[in-house]
């Protein structure tokens, strides 16, 4: 714990963790990535991380903090495999 009574972000990465999907892009100025997403995969053993340089679907750009869109159109890959498949594969 902190001085504030806050544990440090490495206190919630454990060896029980579940599997990890990450999706960044690289434009975010909500979360940047090295200080958020990047320290997560770090952190997190066998994290699938997907960074993208913006946010653009159907020739349309978005703000970078919306990579969730991405994920929503199951579009980051893995070996081959689409994130929704991969998640569905996925267990504790």
């Amino acid at each position: 714990m902190d001085i504030h009574g806050v544990a440090p972000p490495e206190a919630a990465v454990d060896d029980r963790a579940a599997a990890a999907a990450l999706v960044h892009s690289k434009d975010d100025a909500v979360l940047p990535w090295e200080p958020n997403t990047g320290r997560a995969a770090a952190l997190i053993d066998d994290a699938v991380v997907t960074l993208y340089d913006t946010v653009t679907w159907q020739g349309h750009q978005f703000m970078g903090h919306w990579s969730w869109i991405y994920v929503a159109r199951n579009d980051p890959q893995h070996n081959g495999q689409h994130v929704w498949q991969w998640m569905a594969q996925q267990h504790r």
